[in-house]
């Protein structure tokens, strides 16, 4: 149905293909020496870095699940302190001691100090419906314990964070 039509032009394209491959050269010799660079200045933010740490623990409270190494500090759903305002999460659900192993311990704890609790964000709660004049506004802020991961205990042995 549609036929295919070819725009000519005399010189002008031959001109740009010239000058655009030229530029690709020119780019090609600069990535060939980019890896140099790339090496030398390598830098990680803290997220990855953190990611990197070989020891952590997998932790269920507050109907969450998170993802803990010694030394992190996380906010967890409102949890009461225990003596010298420590707290205790028995449930851990996965450990890794080493690169590239995952177990499922029996006897594991993970053992924090609460740093201070407070309140989230506002999250507004908006009910509507159409054509019957009902409109309800409603807002929350979630509380939550600031916690620090001071050690976790596996099998009798203690990976603590760096001091």
């Amino acid at each position: 149905m549609f036929r295919k039509v070819r725009f000519r032009t005399k010189g002008a394209r031959h001109a740009e293909n010239s000058a655009f491959e030229q530029q690709i050269g020119f780019r090609r010799r600069i990535l060939q020496s980019a890896p140099d660079i790339h090496t030398m200045m390598e830098v990680r933010t803290p997220i990855e870095e953190r990611w990197r740490k070989v020891m952590y623990a997998v932790i269920r409270t507050g109907g969450k699940q998170y993802r803990v190494a010694p030394g992190d500090v996380l906010k967890i759903e409102k949890a009461e302190a225990g003596e010298n305002n420590t707290v205790e999460f028995s449930e851990v659900l996965a450990v890794s001691g080493e690169a590239g192993s995952v177990t499922r311990p029996t006897g594991a704890k993970v053992i924090g100090t609460i740093l201070g609790e407070g309140r989230g964000a506002k999250v507004l709660v908006f009910h509507y419906k159409r054509k019957k004049q009902y409109k309800k506004l409603q807002g929350h802020r979630q509380a939550f314990t600031e916690v620090r991961i001071n050690e976790i205990q596996v099998d009798g042995a203690t990976y603590a964070a760096a001091k």
